[in-house]
């Protein structure tokens, strides 16, 4: 008797304890915690025809958000590719407490491409117990599918739009499509005249325009601290796609990271077919750090001279692939920093 408690005793220290990503508690859902010098690893299972990846991914970055109280928190992964799916383990760090909660997760590549399809979980002492397909459903008519996407028609439905993607605060409308169908102004946003100020969000789906036009009126104050990230949308991110649509913008007293389309993009982004009219004052608003597009009436041979001397920070022209043909000229525009692209066609 004493040898089987013995026995037994040791059996369970040898699969709770031990030596580098140790194994020390499973669940019923086939999910494991392990741990290492720095990290505790909670790996779980999921279907390969979840997320899009090959052999060579080893190594994700993986976005929880929590449904009990909106915290938000970014994890290292690592994957191990099987016959039948993946094994993803995220690494929490030692000195961080992942509580039980439902999450919404969202993975990417290191560069930032996202994966696919986001994920609703169950996590409970740190392992995943549960999880299913995430579907945020947007207040439109149509499913946001490419064959049948949502229907913008009016500034009533934009508005519907940034409220759900703010709402959608993690998977910002990723694989979702919108097709706008009437020519509307968007409601006049403002921080120095009451009752006037909206706030746009981040964007990473397809956004086609259908050929119809956005009025965008934004009158600010000069603050830097409301007058800044002003756009259609704050940010165009994770393969972000907007085509077929022309923006009158009527903006002023903005400070930083301002633009008729999107104030910054992060990543990978598809901009097509896609016209911007009228005016964006105040030259000293140009931020100081980061990129930016400028785009002007070009009348004359001189207009980029003139930009020269008027923007206060250096430019890189763009022209025509044509006008690189000659080697002498070419050498010239490559020596003032002209890159050569393609018209007529997408190019990056």
């Amino acid at each position: 008797m004493f040898l089987i408690i013995v026995g037994f005793l040791m059996l369970t220290v040898a699969t709770t304890v031990g030596c580098s990503d140790d194994l020390y508690m499973t669940n019923e859902a086939g999910s494991e915690l392990t741990e290492n010098k720095s990290f505790r690893i909670s790996r779980f299972k999921i279907d390969r025809k979840i997320w899009n990846m090959t052999e060579e991914h080893k190594e994700i970055k993986v976005a929880l958000v929590s449904k009990s109280d909106g915290s938000e928190r970014s994890l290292e992964a690592q994957v191990e590719h099987k016959p039948d799916g993946y094994v993803v383990g995220l690494l929490i760090p030692k000195a961080d407490k992942l509580p039980d909660s439902d999450y919404v997760i969202a993975a990417s590549l290191p560069d930032g491409t996202p994966l696919g399809v986001t994920l609703s979980v169950t996590m409970r002492d740190e392992m995943v117990t549960s999880w299913q397909l995430y579907d945020f459903k947007y207040s439109l008519s149509g499913s946001g599918t490419e064959s049948d996407p949502y229907k913008i028609t009016s500034a009533n439905d934009f508005n519907k739009l940034l409220y759900d993607l703010y709402r959608d605060s993690l998977s910002h409308a990723r694989g979702k499509y919108f097709t706008q169908t009437k020519d509307f102004t968007a409601p006049a946003t403002s921080n120095v005249v009451d009752g006037r100020l909206y706030s746009s969000y981040d964007f990473a789906g397809h956004y086609d325009g259908g050929g119809n036009s956005i009025t965008l009126l934004y009158q600010g104050g000069d603050n830097s601290e409301n007058d800044s990230n002003v756009g259609l949308f704050t940010t165009l991110m994770d393969n972000a796609q907007i085509e077929n649509l022309t923006i009158k913008a009527l903006m002023s007293g903005m400070v930083n990271c301002c633009g008729a389309l999107a104030a910054e993009s992060r990543g990978p982004v598809n901009i097509s077919s896609v016209r911007i009219a009228g005016s964006i004052e105040g030259k000293e608003n140009i931020p100081k750090k980061g990129g930016y597009i400028f785009c002007s009436n070009h009348v004359s041979t001189l207009d980029p001279a003139f930009w020269v001397i008027a923007l206060p920070r250096r430019v890189h022209f763009m022209a025509k692939e044509e006008l690189f043909k000659n080697p002498i000229g070419g050498r010239f525009l490559r020596a003032l920093d002209v890159f050569a692209i393609k018209r007529g066609s997408r190019d990056m």
